[in-house]
């Protein structure tokens, strides 16, 4: 089983107009399906402060962290997590079909190897080249992700270099 983090990166909702807290929403419930299936044991939710975390936290009966910095959320988070593996998801974003029959597939394989799910192609150059799409969401071994030098999210892309896995990540936010 893993453990999920869902979180939600400041700066990306500066720079749109969608409601963060929208789009953490149905992040979150996105995951429902796979967390009824048994694939993951505990989720928490971190992000600034400021946004009230605790009340969505409160409603879907997860743990929650705020705080200034990305880098510090995402390692507090992670060092409430439970499982031996980590999925770490980028609010605003959902998982497209198949996700939980990918999941259930690499639980085993992703304990001992990072693996990545890359969003949804948004423009023509990204469907020609997939690669340049960004990562929405990764899981690994959480004694990986809690020992990685970089703390925040795109420095463990960085840090872990894993598998890009099949399931591709709408953006809703």
């Amino acid at each position: 089983m893993l453990s999920a983090v869902v979180f939600m990166p400041e700066d990306r909702f500066r720079k749109t107009a969608s409601d963060p807290l929208v789009a953490l929403s149905r992040s979150l419930g996105a995951l429902v399906t796979v967390a009824v299936e048994g694939l993951i044991r505990d989720v928490i939710i971190a992000g600034p402060s400021g946004y009230e975390l605790g009340t969505i936290a409160d409603h879907a009966g997860c743990a929650f962290i705020e705080g200034a910095l990305e880098a510090d959320w995402l390692q507090r988070a992670l060092s409430l997590a439970h499982g031996p593996a980590c999925l770490v998801l980028h609010a605003g974003y959902i998982p497209g079909p198949g996700f939980a029959e990918e999941v259930r597939m690499i639980i085993d394989w992703v304990k001992m190897q990072p693996g990545f799910w890359r969003a949804e192609p948004d423009h023509w150059i990204a469907r020609l080249f997939p690669g340049l799409s960004p990562i929405a969401a990764l899981a690994a071994p959480l004694d990986q992700l809690r020992a990685s030098p970089r703390r925040d999210f795109g420095g463990l892309i960085h840090a872990l270099r894993g598998k890009t896995l099949r399931t591709k990540m709408h953006r809703i936010g």
